[in-house]
């Protein structure tokens, strides 16, 4: 009975512990991803009401209202900006923050899978957000320049413009992949340029191969079948690497 309460008592622990560094990481960062959040949507709102105003020499096309408003490539500046905080989140180890983990007793790569699970959290807060955004974008749409437009527009829209069908690939299994191939490519590199940061590098060559592929980001073709094999290929290449170097190499300990 007594091992099954200290067992119970571990494990608690453990879970408390857990906790507290993804606790450590939203506290660090969350503020300033919702203020990047807000002002993405603020901007794409503000300059695709403008467009509607010329909707005379835009035409009736709710795509074209879309490239007009610049909204992908808003979409785009917000994600670098939301990339930047996540890379530097990790990185003052001589602050706050790595005081509370040397408080916290934690090594190395339980800190790294935490935010490698936080940083994913947080892309798919993005994405999810962009997707609303193209929703509200479409009610605006319909208010102020095809009031009868189908109601199916909008989803069309996601089949035939490459940039919402790459955010969103509705029925395309072989994107869905490629998609979350990213998101755990994204998510590992971020979390990984802290890990080297706090080693004295100064260069992350997985996070500039992300961020690039990111800049081409939904300017494939659709259906594109290579590109997207090539893309999933050179994600899962970055994992491989990353966690060959980082998880399985030499392993740190931060204690009091």
């Amino acid at each position: 009975m007594a091992v099954v309460e200290e067992e119970v008592v571990l494990v608690k622990s453990r879970l408390e512990l857990n906790m507290s560094v993804f606790g450590l990481y939203a506290r660090i960062s969350i503020l300033k991803v919702i203020g990047i959040l807000f002002l993405m949507g603020l901007t794409q709102i503000l300059l695709f009401v403008r467009v509607c105003f010329l909707n005379d020499s835009v035409g009736t096309s709710f795509l074209t209202y879309l490239d007009a408003g610049k909204v992908s490539w808003i979409c785009l500046i917000g994600f670098l900006f939301i990339t930047m905080i996540l890379c530097l989140s990790g990185t003052e180890y001589s602050s706050k923050t790595g005081y509370t983990l040397k408080r916290l007793s934690v090594n190395e790569n339980m800190v790294f899978f935490h935010q490698t699970i936080y940083n994913i959290f947080v892309y798919v807060l993005f994405g999810a957000f962009q997707l609303v955004m193209i929703y509200l974008l479409g009610v605006l749409f319909q208010y102020y320049v095809v009031e009868n437009a189908s109601p199916q527009f909008l989803f069309l829209a996601f089949y035939q413009s490459p940039f919402l069908h790459a955010l969103f690939p509705m029925e395309d299994g072989l994107l869905w992949f490629r998609n979350l191939c990213w998101l755990i490519a994204l998510g590992i590199v971020t979390a990984d340029f802290s890990y080297v940061q706090r080693r004295g590098f100064k260069v992350n060559p997985s996070l500039i191969v992300m961020v690039a592929m990111a800049l081409v980001f939904g300017r494939a073709f659709i259906g594109s079948v290579g590109n997207c094999i090539f893309t999933s290929f050179v994600a899962l290449s970055v994992v491989g690497c990353v966690l060959l170097c980082t998880v399985f190499g030499k392993e740190d300990f931060y204690e009091s």
